[in-house]
């Protein structure tokens, strides 16, 4: 479910905050295989975002590049990046 410092341990942090979801004063919350399997998907699509954002900003540096350097074989790289 995402390590420490992480942008899935990041999100859930910034979204639930400590114990918000899973704690109250007389003791843990229990929830059900869907409530589970929802935060698994969450969890999987926000690694999806983050992965698709690192790769953004490959292609936009290897683009700067390429135009700054006129470099029509970077280009057409970047531009044919499936």
């Amino acid at each position: 479910m995402g390590s420490p410092g992480s942008p899935v341990a990041t999100f859930r942090s910034a979204v639930t905050g400590p114990g918000f979801i899973s704690q109250r004063a007389d003791g843990p919350i229990r929830f059900g295989c869907a409530r589970t399997a929802f935060h698994e998907q969450l969890d999987a699509l926000i690694e999806t975002l983050s992965r698709m954002c690192d790769l953004a900003g490959v292609a936009m540096a290897r683009a700067t590049h390429a135009l700054l350097q006129a470099d029509l074989v970077v280009a057409e790289q970047v531009a044919r990046y499936p």
